[in-house]
């Protein structure tokens, strides 16, 4: 039971440690109920995510066109992942 659990925790995906010296990549994404924001970084064997976000809308917020909560999306994506972006030259947004 243990080494199951051990080899679940194991898998993909596995939040990487960032490595500042290469690009970061923020996808984001809107519902009607909430945002969600992935950071990720692109590595030898593939892309791997850096950092996980997400946040409820609040009643009003959930009126909003779906170009709204989109953009919603975007500036949450770039509060949140703040750290990441401050001081560097690239940012790949999907």
């Amino acid at each position: 039971m243990f080494e199951e659990l051990k080899r679940i925790c194991a898998k993909e995906p596995v939040l990487h440690t960032p490595d500042w010296n290469k690009p970061f990549i923020m996808e984001t994404n809107a519902s009607g109920y909430a945002l969600g924001v992935v950071i990720t970084q692109e590595y030898e064997d593939g892309i791997h995510p850096i950092a996980f976000h997400s946040h409820s809308l609040l009643d009003a917020k959930k009126n909003y066109d779906a170009y709204d909560k989109e953009m919603l999306g975007v500036i949450y994506g770039l509060k949140m992942g703040r750290k990441f972006f401050l001081g560097t030259q690239e940012l790949v947004w999907i």
